[in-house]
């Protein structure tokens, strides 16, 4: 095999790789959130109350993330789905 062929090959096994990775994504259902779409919603949806800046609430999110991200999957998936 010739050096281009052998580049080419590992191209392929990368190029591979990740087919297979965003594959499994979909076929579990995992979507993207678009975050900025996501704080301008509960901007909207906390400013009848009271008047948010975009900026905290993003603020905040960014907060609520780090903490919930040394949670194990199935505990924040729980209290995701809980209702009060």
């Amino acid at each position: 095999m010739t050096k281009q062929h052998v580049r080419e090959s590992k191209r392929l096994e990368v190029e591979n790789e990740k087919l297979k990775a965003r594959l499994k994504q979909l076929k579990g259902g995992q979507v993207k959130i678009n975050l900025n779409e996501f704080d301008r919603e509960i901007t909207l949806q906390e400013g009848k109350k009271i008047s948010l800046p975009i900026g905290q609430v993003k603020e905040v999110r960014k907060l609520i993330f780090k903490k919930l991200a040394s949670y194990d999957d199935a505990t924040i998936l729980e209290n995701i789905r809980r209702k009060d």
